[in-house]
């Protein structure tokens, strides 16, 4: 086979790979119904905490298989107050979006939150089925 009609043809075969099993950036997308989900969820779970509505500006929301990682800046509506900035994991369940960690922020007790890749590896083990690629460093 010509070396010109392989790559067409495995270029063909990749584009017809659905979207849904290929990781997903949607840190820009504003338009995409998953982000508005997964940003809803966080909101969400943050005011049933917390009391407070917050508003997010998303630095990285990648999306594969049903998980998805964000990380992102939190503030007061008015803008007068920055909280600390949130990363979490969530995976798509039931029909919605769910918190299934909130990473730790420098906690003298927890060693994870000053070892990355101590904390991704114990991040693994507990969701073996999560996609490694969508863990952004923290």
């Amino acid at each position: 086979m010509k070396p010109a009609l392989f790559a067409l043809l495995t270029l063909t075969a990749l584009a017809m790979i659905p979207q849904t099993l290929c990781s997903k950036d949607l840190t820009k997308d504003f338009s995409d119904p998953k982000r508005k989900a997964i940003l809803d969820a966080i909101h969400h779970d943050i005011y049933d905490m917390s009391q407070m509505d917050i508003v997010l500006t998303v630095h990285t929301l990648n999306v594969e298989n049903g998980w998805a990682w964000i990380t992102a800046r939190a503030r007061s509506k008015d803008g007068k107050s920055n909280y600390e900035d949130i990363v979490a994991l969530l995976h798509y369940k039931r029909g919605e979006w769910q918190i299934m960690e909130l990473p730790c922020s420098a906690d003298p007790d927890e060693p994870e939150c000053f070892d990355e890749k101590l904390y991704n590896r114990t991040l693994f083990k507990m969701y073996p089925k999560m996609p490694r690629d969508i863990v952004m460093h923290r």
